[in-house]
């Protein structure tokens, strides 16, 4: 086993060259630790304790810089596990049905079953990274139990952490890498993480041993098939959630002009894909004003709405905000204060938004600012999707509406029956996740007669993604049949435009759901 002498951090936004030398070093570092460790994957802690720079065997200990502003660090457990928790209360607690439903899996033996990886920050602090986890063991519960895309071979799932900021993405690649071969007979590797440079990283390195990757929340317009061979989504994009604010905002007369305000992080795949689809769709109904900020946007947003109130001429109706939705808040708070257009002001914004929803101390105050009388402000914004229009489908009669309305109460009687609060379904992080993991074990079994007889190779498991394509072909997700273009795009995407309502259920804008349009 390899002593992590020294681990990788993700650099700031905009590294300069030794910063870039320094944390490749410490990746190839952290490589030889992980190539040579793979106790924890095993599952043979008890026979190899853990050095003092290892969280496990083949568990590394990595160092992550958290606030790329003040340049905090804290410790976290990465790698590729079906037994170790990475330091994680809440995957503490999911474990034992992890193992429970793996030991299911695995019990004809090995040449019975397959390994499908769920990847990502698996130790960050958004409660909705459980959500997803949750979803995930879902999937495979069902894939293996419920003869929803066939039955064999099944499907073993492993968890594959990248540190919270996703900055150990080589390391953990290179450990999936591996796991293509010998017993583990990895086939497919889902959620990705966030849309963000290290996926895109991440993506480009699993292309080589020709992997198929389901992304459950990459919603930027360049995560898919255009940019890396094998790259698929289950989520819609920003591009069509943007469109379909667009379709809404040609009924709201009293909304005119938009501010653009932006995160500046170019990085940060999923803001940037937002500024891109609002040029695109919103352009003509942008005032002008282009407003990024920073990583702590505290003093930036302060300036902002100053901004806002000293614009020459008319006012802005609506900001368009184009960042993560962690920063919300904090920019709705200002707002809430500020000093002028006393008229309501609406945030349009992307399906990140519906962190607002979450019980949690970053949002202890949004009821307050987005019910006062004062200062009016709304959220509205498009989201992955949203479960009580799947409990009750709108414009959907008929047939389809009914095989929606019954998919998804399937998908929420297993979740409810491994222990899952259904509540947490509400953020669609579970419900995407657990369609990631659906989808790929689709796949496999379509391959029905390998090349090299025995399991699918990932080659095949990728080609066949890309025919799952039609009615014929959909594989029964939750939030709706999951079919794939050849761009790696969910087909026939259907969005509703939601209002925020902070303790209920969202305000439904449109009478129907809406089918994204290209722009005029």
């Amino acid at each position: 086993m390899g002593d992590n002498v020294f681990s990788p951090t993700r650099p700031p936004s905009r590294p300069g060259p030794p910063r870039k030398w320094i944390a490749a070093a410490a990746a190839v570092v952290l490589v030889i630790a992980l190539v040579l460790g793979v106790g924890a994957l095993r599952g043979d802690d008890a026979v190899t304790p853990p050095r003092a720079a290892e969280c496990a065997p083949g568990i590394a200990r990595v160092d992550v810089v958290v606030n790329d502003t003040t340049m905090q660090r804290r410790k976290e457990c990465v790698g590729v596990t079906d037994s170790h928790d990475f330091g994680s209360p809440a995957i503490r607690r999911l474990l034992p049905l992890l193992r429970k439903e793996n030991d299911h899996a695995t019990q004809g033996g090995p040449g019975t079953y397959v390994t499908v990886a769920f990847l990502g920050p698996l130790t960050g602090e958004d409660p909705r990274i459980v959500h997803m986890l949750e979803g995930a063991v879902t999937g495979q519960h069902r894939a293996n139990q419920e003869n929803l895309v066939g039955s064999r071979p099944r499907v073993r799932l492993v968890l594959a952490n990248t540190d919270s900021r996703q900055s150990s993405w080589r390391p953990v690649v290179a450990t999936l890498k591996r796991m293509v071969g010998g017993g583990d007979h990895l086939a497919a590797v889902t959620g990705l993480g966030l849309s963000q440079k290290e996926t895109l990283d991440t993506a480009h390195e699993l292309s080589k041993v020709s992997m198929p990757m389901v992304g459950s929340v990459i919603t930027a317009d360049t995560l898919n098939s255009t940019r890396v061979r094998g790259l698929v989504a289950v989520n819609p994009r920003t591009g069509e959630q943007v469109s379909v604010l667009r379709q809404y905002l040609r009924t709201v007369p009293a909304i005119r002009r938009i501010m653009l305000v932006s995160s500046g992080d170019p990085d940060d795949l999923y803001t940037t894909s937002l500024v891109d689809a609002f040029k695109l769709h919103l352009g003509d109904y942008s005032d002008g004003s282009e407003y990024p900020f920073g990583p702590t946007p505290g003093d930036e947003f302060n300036t902002i709405v100053k901004n806002l109130c000293s614009q020459d001429g008319e006012p802005p109706d609506a900001v368009f905000y184009a960042g993560r939705a962690r920063d919300l808040p904090t920019f709705v708070e200002y707002l809430a204060k500020r000093s002028c257009h006393p008229e309501r002001i609406t945030i349009l914004s992307g399906s990140d938004a519906v962190r607002l929803t979450l019980d949690i101390p970053d949002n202890a105050k949004m009821g307050e600012y987005l019910t006062r009388a004062h200062n009016p402000i709304s959220v509205i914004y498009a989201p992955l999707v949203e479960p009580s229009l799947l409990e009750d489908p709108p414009g959907r009669p008929g047939h389809d509406g009914e095989n929606l309305k019954q998919n998804y109460a399937d998908f929420v009687r297993s979740y409810q029956q491994l222990g899952f609060h259904p509540g947490r379904l509400n953020s669609a992080w579970g419900i995407m996740a657990h369609d990631s993991v659906l989808l790929a074990v689709g796949a496999i079994r379509l391959v029905k007669n390998p090349q090299q007889g025995g399991l699918p190779l990932p080659a095949e498991v990728r080609n066949q993604l890309y025919l799952i394509s039609t009615s014929a072909t959909s594989v029964p997700g939750a939030s709706g049949p999951l079919t794939i273009s050849s761009a790696g795009d969910r087909k026939n995407v259907r969005l509703p435009v939601l209002q925020l309502v902070i303790g209920s259920t969202p305000k439904l804008l449109t009478p129907d759901l809406l089918s994204p349009k290209p722009a005029p």
